[in-house]
């Protein structure tokens, strides 16, 4: 929320986010424990955090742009590539490190759309 009024120039994150999708059509705001929200033309929906225990925050904001990322390159619903970063983002919260938790496409806490879920089946290093 913070880099969206920095960004903007707005005096808050709610004006941020009316004004940075006006000038491009959609825009995602992490909030942490509270979710996201998107907002895409003149509809805003927030989208909530599953509840976790967290543990280490590092990669978190990594884990949600990969996995929305992943979700919208084989043509997942914007709205349901959000819900899914957001759940990839809390899973990534709940281990130390930045590749302690990473969602797979194994894991039960993501949401399933239409799409299908397109989180990488190992996450780490490959091997040859």
């Amino acid at each position: 929320e913070i880099e969206s009024t920095q960004v903007s120039g707005a005096a808050t994150a709610a004006q941020a986010l009316v004004e940075l999708a006006e000038r491009v059509g959609a825009v995602v705001v992490t909030r942490g424990e509270r979710g996201a929200r998107l907002a895409q033309g003149r509809s805003r929906l927030d989208l909530p955090a599953p509840a976790v225990d967290a543990v280490d925050s590092t990669g978190a904001g990594d884990a949600f742009c990969g996995a929305l990322a992943a979700e919208l390159a084989v043509g997942c619903p914007l709205t349901d590539a959000v819900a899914t970063a957001t759940a990839a983002g809390s899973i990534a919260v709940t281990a130390a490190g930045a590749r302690g938790a990473l969602a797979t496409r194994a894991s039960p806490a993501l949401p399933r759309h239409r799409a299908g879920p397109a989180l990488p089946r190992r996450v780490g290093r490959r091997t040859r």
